[in-house]
């Protein structure tokens, strides 16, 4: 079968929330990455996976507006160039990568947090070699049990993928309304869907291949704070497979946690709040200079397993209001 030409597109920032109007730089810039939804899929991004995040990056400035050091913070949103992470073609971490450098054209070397989602957390992890990345937030990360071929290529037979959440739900934000329109089409590209190659459905059961999750890459999270949350009920993807590569990115990297929903699923519904509020204070933490809450200050100091599987205690976050 021949390989299909990729439609023609390209990634954007989403809309600058927080950006001082008299066009002073930013203290520090948050890239949020959404969920893709497919692991296979040369489609355009749904709408409702960026949408869903709106919340979330308006509680981010807002909390960085208020309490001490007030510091100015810019949240964007990536629009991937494509819905699938497409095998070793990787698209949403090399629009993760470019995202980082349009935002050092944009403000120059402000620190960078890339707090990615489900398809978005992988991206965050892979693209967070960048000098200006700081801190990395990945949540419910997809991380496949193999990688699968090129996109538009063929499939080799007997060869699986853990399917991916929809996307459009956020564990830190909301759905997007009921009804919406498609994507946003950027400059002339086709309507979403035209040209290119059909959504591959999600396979089978989710493993837990330790051989698969090693061979992703964590040297590039060297010197960067990291904190990964999973639910343990996670029905999309193996919340075993985060920690093992939380696992070996400590080896290197003493500043890297992981958090555990225990009993909930992939988009954290039961927990939203609590997963929200230790985002928020891991995010203005490594960006502003603001204290961790004592949590997340255990996990970063626990040895391995006891940081790498921290419960998220119910309630998480009430004391931190303001």
């Amino acid at each position: 079968m021949a390989q299909q030409a990729l439609p023609e597109r390209e990634a954007r920032l989403g809309r600058a929330m927080g950006a001082d109007e008299d066009g002073t730089a930013p203290h520090a810039v948050v890239v949020l990455l959404p969920g893709s939804g497919l692991p296979r899929s040369t489609r355009r991004p749904s709408a409702f996976a960026a949408a869903a995040l709106r919340p979330f990056a308006r509680r981010l400035v807002r909390a960085a507006q208020q309490g001490e050091p007030d510091s100015s913070l810019v949240v964007h949103t990536l629009h991937y160039r494509y819905r699938g992470w497409n095998g070793q073609a990787a698209h949403p971490a090399h629009d993760a990568e470019w995202a980082v450098a349009e935002v050092v054209r944009r403000y120059g070397d402000v620190p960078v947090c890339l707090a990615g989602f489900d398809v978005g957390a992988r991206a965050a992890l892979r693209a967070a070699g960048h000098p200006t990345v700081e801190s990395v937030l990945a949540v419910s990360p997809w991380l496949p049990e193999t990688e699968d071929g090129p996109p538009g290529g063929t499939k080799e037979p007997g060869v699986r993928t853990a399917p991916c959440g929809t996307g459009a739900e956020s564990p830190v934000g909301e759905a997007g309304p009921a009804g919406q329109g498609a994507a946003e089409r950027p400059g002339n590209v086709a309507a979403d869907g035209a040209g290119a190659e059909p959504d591959g459905p999600p396979l089978g059961p989710r493993t837990t291949d330790r051989a698969a999750c090693e061979s992703e890459p964590v040297r590039q999270l060297i010197g960067r704070h990291v904190l990964m949350v999973h639910g343990s009920d996670d029905e999309h993807t193996a919340p075993e497979l985060s920690y093992r590569l939380a696992e070996r990115a400590k080896k290197s990297n003493a500043n890297v946690c992981r958090f555990e929903v225990h009993t909930d699923g992939h988009r954290l519904r039961h927990h939203q709040a609590e997963v929200a509020a230790l985002a928020e204070n891991f995010v203005l933490g490594t960006l502003c200079g603001r204290e961790f809450a004592r949590p997340l200050v255990d996990a970063l100091a626990a040895p391995p397993p006891l940081g790498l599987r921290m419960p998220l205690a119910t309630g998480f976050g009430r004391s931190l209001r303001r």
